[in-house]
């Protein structure tokens, strides 16, 4: 029995999910080193900004986009079924290895049959 991945399921909600991490990250990651700089070398931040065109905002802008961009369509291709499939007989298989077993979750009618038993022994 192999169960199909989220990621394949729902590519699209995937990729959305790393482009959001990717950018969030990206924009915490300069935020830091901003502060960083800012609160431990306030001189080489200054020496920075006298350096940096004053579209540097805008190119840090495309940056964070273009590392969104590009981490969307690995995801976006990572999700397709063929390439999952390839990529589990290289070294990162999807399911569980043989012998390996998968307990489900129980229905709503056999925690209540069980929550049942559990009544009746407790007496």
């Amino acid at each position: 029995m192999s169960i199909t991945p989220t990621q394949i399921q729902h590519p699209w909600i995937t990729t959305a999910r790393t482009v959001v991490q990717v950018v969030a990250a990206s924009i915490l990651s300069i935020f830091g080193i901003i502060v960083t700089l800012a609160t431990v070398a306030p001189d080489v931040l200054a020496a920075i900004v006298a350096v940096l065109p004053p579209e540097w905002a805008a190119w840090l802008a495309g940056v964070v986009a273009l590392l969104g961009a590009i981490s969307a369509a690995i995801t976006r291709l990572m999700a397709i079924p063929q390439v999952n499939a390839w990529l589990g007989k290289l070294a990162a298989p999807d399911t569980a290895p043989a012998g390996v077993y998968v307990i489900p979750m129980p229905t709503a009618e056999q925690e209540a049959a069980l929550a049942e038993k559990a009544k009746a022994l407790a007496k």
